[in-house]
């Protein structure tokens, strides 16, 4: 990666889900499969590489063992909880007590919508122990546990638990918002726990005692200045920026085409009868509609289906 005049080596770890073999861990297979022994082997490999900073992807990371969670976090932390999990009956905390850290230089974790439950987990602890800087778009919001309970032929699905993160905020609902927030790819109103009917609602509870690394808030302005000028310039943040504005910043509009019918199989034309079609069309919002008059449009006799051949604009037909 280059930056300015130098240039820097950044280790990439992607973690799809967070997965471990139950039954060897049960077994006391000391060399049981895990997301942390694999991600501690990776990090293994990265410091000999000599990295100047590391990114944990968890975005599209629908979350899975609780206990893989707080274990990944332990890589990165000296000692402390990791998270709170609420119950009716008590109030349960999950601690690193290893010592031994992986990795201490820079970290960023990299989110999105989809990233849920056991990653709004590892990103919360992350972000509450100022570790290192939550980049991308506001998590998924699964903050909760449910259990399947025997009902006559069928089972009933409750929610038993609630996550809380050792700053005592939930990861319910609101999940984890990021300090630099990239262009969104999902809608927040039709994803996320937020959108489902009946989800609980975000609340805190009392923060647990834990020793977080200095702030790093110093780092923040400079980082969204040189983001918001990326932003600008970048093709890749354009397109998603251009990508999100038409998918959901759009609104209908009804227009009226005019029509010439003609034979595409031979060229020959065997109506020159011309009429308006009133068709529904989507446009950004505050752009304005384009006058598509006189546009032509063949009409083919083998699948009986208009093609446009001089219609112009990113405009779709509905």
């Amino acid at each position: 990666m280059v930056s300015g005049t130098g240039s820097y080596k950044v280790g990439i770890i992607e973690i799809p889900n967070f997965y471990i073999d139950f039954e060897a861990y049960h077994r006391g297979d000391l060399q049981f499969k895990s997301t942390t022994s694999d991600v501690k082997k990776l990090l293994f490999e990265l410091a000999k590489e000599n990295i100047d900073g590391l990114i944990i992807d968890l975005r599209d990371n629908g979350g899975g063992s609780l206990k893989e969670a707080s274990d990944l976090t332990g890589l990165f932390l000296k000692t402390g909880p990791t998270v709170q999990i609420r119950t009716k009956q008590q109030m349960t905390r999950l601690y690193d007590e290893d010592p031994e850290i992986q990795y201490t230089g820079p970290l960023l974790v990299l989110i999105n919508r989809m990233s849920a439950s056991a990653s709004e987990i590892f990103a919360g602890a992350i972000k509450d122990y100022h570790r290192g800087i939550i980049v991308g778009t506001q998590s998924f919001g699964k903050g909760t546990v449910q259990e399947l309970k025997p009902l006559g032929d069928g089972k009933l699905k409750l929610t038993s638990a609630k996550f809380y993160r050792v700053s005592g905020k939930s990861t319910q609902h609101r999940g984890v918002l990021p300090h630099i927030s990239f262009p969104k790819i999902y809608k927040p109103d039709e994803t996320g726990e937020s959108s489902l009917d009946g989800a609980l609602p975000w609340d805190t509870i009392p923060s647990i005692p834990f020793q977080a690394y200095p702030t790093l808030t110093q780092l923040y302005e400079p980082l969204a200045l040189a983001f918001q000028k990326r932003r600008e310039t970048d093709p890749g943040m354009i397109y998603l920026e251009n990508d999100w504005h038409w998918q959901y910043s759009s609104k209908p509009a009804t227009v009226c085409l005019w029509i010439s019918m003609s034979d595409n199989n031979n060229g020959n034309s065997f109506s020159r009868l011309k009429f308006r079609l009133k068709t529904t069309i989507w446009h950004p919002r505050g752009t304005p509609l384009f006058k598509p008059w006189k546009r032509r449009l063949r009409f083919s006799t083998a699948t009986r289906t208009f093609c446009c051949s001089r219609l112009s604009g990113s405009w779709r037909t509905l």
